[in-house]
């Protein structure tokens, strides 16, 4: 049971990294989207603190580079979907 799991989310994060991952259906789209924009949202933060203080936002960069990767991955893959159909 808990290999089977590892299998699955190891082939769900291939297919997300490698830009594979589809779908058509317009409500898993829509939660790819929100998904994808709220796991961003550091970036847009980070870029704005950029004014203020490098320091912070370089720290900010570093902590929340994991979620910014998969949020922008995610966007990639619901406009790859949405327009490859």
């Amino acid at each position: 049971m808990d290999f089977e799991l590892a299998h699955i989310q190891g082939v769900l994060l291939r297919k997300l990294f490698t830009l594979k991952f589809r779908t058509r259906n317009p409500i898993y789209l829509f939660v790819m989207i929100m998904c994808g924009l709220i796991f961003s949202l550091p970036l847009v933060f980070s870029l704005g603190l950029i004014l203020q203080n490098f320091t912070a936002a370089l720290v900010a960069l570093l902590v929340f580079s994991p979620v910014i990767a998969l949020g922008l991955v995610l966007l990639m893959n619901a406009v790859l979907s949405i327009f490859k159909q």
